[in-house]
C-alpha cells in the first residue's frame, strides 16, 4: 500500500468536487471532481502552484464521510487500491491518485479523509442509465445529436453492456482479483 501512495499522492488542494450527484453508499461517496493539473506536474505547498494550472481532467473520486470512523480508513483504501497492480483495462476505471492534505504514511494518523481519483471515461451510474431508459426519460448527459433526447436500448445494446462488464470481470480474475459487488449501482 505505501508504493501505491507514493507514486499516486496528489495535493487535495488541486481538487474541485463539483455538485453533480453521483454515488452514496453507508460509508462512503462517490463525486464528480476536477483535478487541476499544472504544467510542470510539481506536487506540494507552492504557493504560486494554482497559477500555473495548466489543464483540467474531469475525474470521479471516492472518499469516506465525514461521519465514518476513522477505524475504516485501512479498509477504504486496501479495498479502493485493490486494482492498483492491475494492468489497465479499457472496461476498468483506474485509480490515478490518491488525493490528502499531505503525504501521509499512516492511514490510521489522517486528519483528513483522503480521496481516491479515478479516471472516468463513461457516462456516471449505470443503475441511473437504465432508470432513465426504461423510463422514457430525455437525459442530455447521453444525448444522441440524432434524437430527441429521450434514451431507449435495443437488445444488442444490453447485450454489449454485459459482455464489457463480464471482460473486466475476466480481466480482474487473471490478476487473482474476485470483485464481491457487481451492481449497476456501482459501474
Amino acid at each position: 500500500m505505501k508504493k501505491a501512495f507514493m507514486e499516486l499522492y496528489a495535493d487535495r488542494n488541486f481538487f474541485e468536487i463539483l455538485s453533480a450527484e453521483a454515488l452514496e453508499g453507508t460509508f462512503g461517496e462517490m463525486k464528480w471532481a476536477l483535478w487541476k493539473r499544472n504544467i510542470d506536474d510539481i506536487i506540494g505547498d507552492v504557493d504560486d502552484q494554482e497559477d500555473n494550472v495548466c489543464f483540467e481532467e474531469r475525474i470521479i473520486l471516492k472518499r469516506l464521510k465525514f461521519t465514518a470512523d476513522k477505524r475504516y480508513v485501512r479498509k477504504f483504501l486496501e479495498e479502493a487500491l485493490a486494482f492498483f497492480n492491475v494492468k489497465e483495462h479499457e472496461n476498468l476505471a483506474k485509480v490515478v491518485a490518491i488525493a490528502s492534505c499531505n503525504q501521509f504514511i499512516d492511514p490510521e494518523q489522517e486528519t483528513d479523509f483522503p480521496f481516491i481519483c479515478y479516471s472516468h471515461d463513461g457516462f456516471g451510474n449505470l443503475k441511473k442509465f437504465l432508470i432513465s431508459c426504461r423510463n422514457g426519460e430525455t437525459n442530455t448527459q447521453f444525448r444522441n445529436p440524432n434524437d430527441n433526447g429521450i434514451q431507449t436500448l435495443r437488445a444488442q445494446e444490453l447485450v454489449s453492456m454485459a459482455l464489457q462488464i463480464l471482460n473486466a470481470v475476466i480481466h480482474l480474475h487473471h490478476f487473482g482479483i474476485i470483485h464481491k459487488d457487481i451492481a449497476t449501482r456501482i459501474i
